[in-house]
Formats: structure tokens, C-alpha cells, sequence
């Protein structure tokens, strides 16, 4: 990785590399200003609905399937404003860009995760892996916060709440699923589980993703947090996202709890039947917190006002 090299040479002594590194990091730090000072005006422009130019279009009438047509609007929200869109990305797309950041600069070895000292971990280190972005990512969890005041839009459809909360949930795990499905892809290439153990992580991720976007979809409908000034406030200083991210604690917790109960109980050390229960135990989550966010929580979302 030649950044690292050449600061290596230049703590070593060398001027040329010394003002090529510096000149990288001036480089990147004015990149980085002119694209974040283009990005926050935009999105003030977009908040504000100044300086938008009117244009004079034919407006059209198309038919569409009702969960398609709300699942452009809810993706609508996050790609119309900058904010929403890189804090989407970035979130769910971080443990993508580790892995490949690790591999370049090399900080990690990946020939060590194919070492047989690490073979009884690998499908926990592979399930991991996967489910990473719907641990780290927390969009359910302010994606009724993002709309703010044009939240009374999606009210005044002729659309049942309970649609409604669906087209949100699966704009979650539409995001959700692109980037653990590219996760998966790269770490698939350095770390061999076979076909069997494939099969038990993306069912303990499938489950893992519908169970977490239910618990953060029922947080932000009792804490919808509308009113709010600056997108940032509502992605970002938002408590919803510190009680989604304590709630992968406690699921953790609770899985880890299972995983030492199991082996006391003398199911041994099989990584595969662990996954399997770990992804039984998400699939029942699921199921509670559905039948929570469908029903007693689709009446409290016909409550919220603005």
C-alpha cells in the first residue's frame, strides 16, 4: 500500500517521500471538503425547497403494484437527500470497505483465516461477516423519523397502516440485503465453510435481518421523532439508533447465554448446529416481533401526528 510506505520512508528520513505522503493528505482532506461542502448545501436546498427551478411536465398516470410503487417512494426519501443517502451506504456498506481496506493495507492476513487452527470458527467468523451490515445498519430505526413533516403523505394514501409499515420494512431489507450479499461474496473468497455451512448462515442472517429490522421498525414507531431541523438530527442525534444498537447487545447476549447453555447441556462443539440453533432462535424473534409491529404497534402508528 504505497501511503504506508511512503510514510514509513518518511519517518525513516526521506523529504520526497515525506511531501508525497503530505501531499496525498492535503490532496484527500480538500476532496473531501469540497464534496462534504457540496453535499451539505445540497441537502439544505433540498430541505428548504429553495432554489429549485420549476419545470412543466405532462403528468402521467401509470399503474403499479402497491408495495413497488411504496417502496420507490421510502427509497426515494433516503436517495434524494445526501445525508440520508450516505449515512445509508456507509452504514450498511462499512464492512465491506474494512474487508477490502484490512486486505490492502494488511492490516489483515487473509491467508490466517484459511489457517486450521482457526477451521472450528470459521462458520461463526462467515455468519458474523454476513449479518455485519444488518448489525451495524440501523435504518428501520429512523425510517419513519426520516420523513419528518412529509410523514402526513403516507397517511393520507388510501393504504392500509399495516401496507404502510411493510413497504417500510422492506426498504430496509432491500438496502440490507444488497450489502450482505456483497459481504458474503467477498469473504466467501477467503474463507471456505462449503455448501452445508453456506446453506446455515444465510438462513441465521435471513433471520437475523427480518428479526432486527422488526425490533427497529417497533423503536421508531415509539419514538417517531418527526420534527426535526437538519437531517443529520434524524439519522444521526436520534436516540432510536443508540436503542437499536443496545438492542444487538441483549441479542447477543442472549445468543452467547444459548451457546453456553447448549454446550453444558452436552450438544458438543458443533459450529453448524450452533448456527442452526442461533437461527432458530432469530426466526422465533421474528415471529414475536412481528406479530407485536402488526398489531398492537400498527394501532400506535395510526396515532402518531405530526
Amino acid at each position: 500500500f504505497p501511503p504506508a510506505i511512503w510514510m514509513t520512508k518518511m519517518i525513516l528520513g526521506s523529504w520526497t517521500d515525506g511531501l508525497l505522503f503530505l501531499a496525498l493528505g492535503a490532496g484527500a482532506l480538500g476532496i473531501i471538503g469540497l464534496l462534504s461542502g457540496f453535499l451539505y448545501n445540497r441537502s439544505l436546498l433540498n430541505y428548504n425547497q429553495a432554489g429549485s427551478r420549476a419545470t412543466k411536465e405532462k403528468i402521467r398516470y401509470r399503474k403499479g403494484r402497491l408495495q413497488v410503487v411504496l417502496l420507490r417512494r421510502h427509497l426515494g426519501v433516503i436517495f434524494s437527500n445526501p445525508t440520508f443517502m450516505l449515512n445509508s451506504l456507509l452504514t450498511i456498506f462499512v464492512p465491506v470497505l474494512i474487508f477490502v481496506l484490512y486486505n490492502l493495507i494488511g492490516v489483515m492476513d487473509l491467508d490466517t483465516l484459511k489457517s486450521p487452527m482457526l477451521e472450528p470458527f470459521r462458520l461463526y467468523i462467515y455468519t458474523g461477516i454476513l449479518l455485519s451490515p444488518s448489525i451495524m445498519g440501523s435504518l428501520s430505526a429512523t425510517v419513519i423519523s426520516r420523513e419528518g413533516r412529509s410523514f402526513w403523505e403516507t397517511r393520507v394514501l388510501p393504504i392500509s397502516f399495516k401496507d404502510n409499515l411493510k413497504a417500510r420494512m422492506n426498504s430496509t431489507l432491500l438496502l440490507t440485503g444488497l450489502g450482505e450479499l456483497a459481504v458474503g461474496i467477498l469473504a466467501l473468497l477467503v474463507i471456505p465453510v462449503g455448501w452445508k455451512g453456506i446453506l446455515l448462515a444465510v438462513f441465521a442472517t435471513a433471520a437475523g435481518t427480518f428479526a432486527l429490522s422488526a425490533v427497529d421498525l417497533i423503536i421508531n414507531v415509539q419514538r417517531p421523532m418527526l420534527q426535526w431541523t437538519n437531517p443529520t438530527a434524524a439519522v444521526k442525534n436520534n436516540l432510536n439508533v443508540m436503542l437499536s444498537l443496545a438492542s444487538r447487545v441483549v441479542l447477543g447476549a442472549l445468543i452467547y447465554g444459548l451457546y453456553r447453555l447448549a454446550e453444558l447441556m452436552g450438544f458438543g462443539q458443533d459450529p453448524e448446529l450452533h448456527v442452526l440453533l442461533a437461527g432458530i432462535v432469530l426466526l422465533i424473534i421474528w415471529l414475536i416481533a412481528r406479530s407485536l409491529l402488526y398489531g398492537p404497534y400498527t394501532e400506535k402508528f395510526r396515532r402518531i401526528e405530526l
